[in-house]
């Protein structure tokens, strides 16, 4: 808009076309265009009366643009009053314009349910239902008593039906369009949802795991400290070979809750697949809190009890590895070294040394940490 003009407004008018203010600069930018357009025409100025009876109504349109500015940025009476005048006034002024404009105005014949459309799709379908209506009665008084609009009696039928017809057709169409986009990408993210839960215990799967590590430890990622952590049961084929798969699946979902228990909501739980386990720490991670976390899990996975079978009891190893290094690592290499540290864990599961840190120089395979 330009500065001289712009300096004339409301300091916070924002003439986009959503909203209130983007109305009122259609209003301005329609009216001038309509005032300029009966000007340019043949002959307009042999007959100064009848035109300037033509060109008041634009001017008095692009003048209640102006004056709807202030009005919205003053945000007198409610919204929804402001709408419904805003609505009467667009199309009485309209209706006026084609009144006296006559066959001239034709062109613009479209700017009754063009302005009950608008209306409409910005602020809710029932707006253009009371423009339909408010515009068509409107209408049929400026046309009615128009001698020029009498002798055209199709044509004038024909524009009001298309004001009340048009409008509540398209608002409805577009509210149904959108509402049947949302469903879509309601169903889709669902759909992508369960496709990164496992089922058994609405913790993430794989996928969404690697997923939400490979996010963590992308390039745009905020790169925050973390620690990613893999934990294996230990014990549990043999709940499932003595108590049963269905016992063996409570005790996944139980030993689930119990680790979510301990975790905060910014962190991720996943199983993995069989009795493994992924979780990402985020935040400020160090070795003593990662320790501290898996002599935590132990404890409280080892209270999970079978019935019917005492003597059962599961255990869990556990690998980990830090990542504090601002430059990018692939999400293969830091589940690769847990991995690692995890099944070094089983094997010797009374050991209990420090990891490395991912990003830093690895140490040889024997000083490789564990926790049991």
């Amino acid at each position: 808009m330009p500065l001289p003009l712009r300096t004339l407004l409301p300091r916070d008018f924002n003439p986009v076309l959503t909203g209130e203010s983007g109305q009122c600069a259609i209003r301005m930018v329609a009216g001038l265009l309509c005032a300029c357009y009966m000007l340019a025409l043949p002959h307009s100025w042999s007959n100064l009366s009848q035109t300037m009876h033509r060109v008041a109504p634009a001017a008095a349109y692009a003048l209640f643009g102006y004056v709807w500015a202030w009005v919205t940025h003053y945000r007198l009476g409610t919204l929804k009053g402001r709408i419904l005048v805003a609505l009467t006034i667009d199309q009485c002024l309209v209706a006026s314009y084609m009144h006296f404009g006559q066959e001239p105005a034709l062109p613009w014949a479209w700017a009754m349910p063009f302005a009950n459309i608008g209306s409409g799709l910005r602020f809710g379908p029932h707006y253009s239902t009371i423009g339909a209506i408010v515009g068509t009665v409107a209408g049929a008084v400026a046309f009615g008593t128009s001698p020029y609009w009498r002798s055209v009696p199709f044509v004038s039928m024909g524009l009001l039906a298309l004001n009340a017809i048009l409008p509540i057709y398209v608002t409805k169409l577009a509210a149904h369009v959108w509402a049947e986009k949302r469903e879509s990408e309601k169903r889709a993210a669902e759909m992508e949802k369960a496709a990164k839960t496992d089922f058994l215990t609405s913790a993430l799967n794989r996928a969404g795991f690697e997923a939400e590590l490979a996010n963590s430890l992308g390039v745009d990622a905020d790169r925050q400290p973390l620690a990613v952590m893999l934990l294996d049961l230990d014990g549990f084929k043999s709940i499932n070979d003595t108590a049963g798969h269905a016992a063996g699946d409570e005790v996944l979902r139980r030993a689930a809750q119990r680790v979510r228990s301990l975790i905060r909501k910014q962190d991720v739980i996943a199983r993995l697949g069989g009795d493994e386990f992924g979780l990402v720490i985020r935040g400020a991670v160090d070795r003593a809190r990662v320790a501290k976390l898996s002599a935590m899990i132990q404890s409280a996975l080892s209270h999970i009890t079978v019935p019917d079978h005492p003597t059962l009891r599961i255990g869990v190893s556990i690998g980990y590895q830090l990542v504090n290094d601002d430059r990018p690592i692939a999400a293969a290499t830091v589940l690769a070294a847990a991995d690692a540290m995890m099944y070094a864990a089983k094997r010797a599961p009374c050991r209990r040394q420090l990891p490395p840190t991912a990003g830093r120089q690895t140490p040889h395979p024997s000083e490789r940490a564990t926790i049991g």
